[in-house]
Parts: C-alpha cells; sequence; structure tokens
C-alpha cells in the first residue's frame, strides 16, 4: 500500500485539486485518483476521519451515485441508508462509543 498522510490544504493546492474533482466526479465523489483506488488507501482515510468523528461524537453523513462501488465501502465502515432519490443515494453513520483505555472493565 502506498504510505499517505493528512495536511492542510493550501493556496498551491487549488489546480491539482480542481483537476481532480472533475475527474473523480464523472464516476463517484471520493477524491482518491482513480490509479490509487482500490489499494486500500481510501479506506484507510475514511477509518481515520471516521475515528477522529468518533472522539468527536459527529455522526456522519455522504451521498454516493446510485450503483457506485464505493457505497460497499461506505457500508462496510457502519453507514447505512438514509434516503434515495434518482441519482443518489444518502447514507449515514452514527458515531460509535470508543472506551477509555484508562478505564478499566
Amino acid at each position: 500500500m502506498v504510505d499517505w498522510e493528512l495536511r492542510p490544504a493550501s493556496a498551491a493546492d487549488v489546480e491539482a485539486v480542481a483537476e481532480l474533482r472533475a475527474v473523480v466526479l464523472r464516476a463517484e465523489h471520493f477524491y482518491l485518483a482513480q490509479r490509487l483506488q482500490g489499494g486500500g488507501i481510501g479506506a484507510a482515510v475514511l477509518r481515520e476521519l471516521l475515528e477522529r468523528c468518533d472522539r468527536d461524537g459527529t455522526p456522519v453523513r455522504l451521498n454516493v451515485l446510485r450503483g457506485s462501488p464505493a457505497r460497499r465501502l461506505y457500508e462496510r465502515h457502519g453507514f447505512t441508508v438514509d434516503a434515495e432519490d434518482p441519482v443518489d443515494v444518502f447514507l449515514v453513520r452514527a458515531p460509535r462509543m470508543i472506551r477509555d483505555e484508562g478505564m478499566s472493565m
């Protein structure tokens, strides 16, 4: 798997993100270059972001195009269907409780 890290966006990223968005939005809404899809990077990034949301108690909502293979990725990470329309499937995931490692059970 390719190494990756999160960093804040900068003004220098505008053109690259705009181009990536234009390419990716043709097939699905997850911003991962097509050549990198299917290698576990998307799942790793999603897992990291969901862990942050779990710590903050934040529910996560998103939408995928009907028929998009990305839906399976989200469902594997606990998302369920909230609503659908002719184009999109709207998914939601409630925050999971994170056990405090300092507590004994």
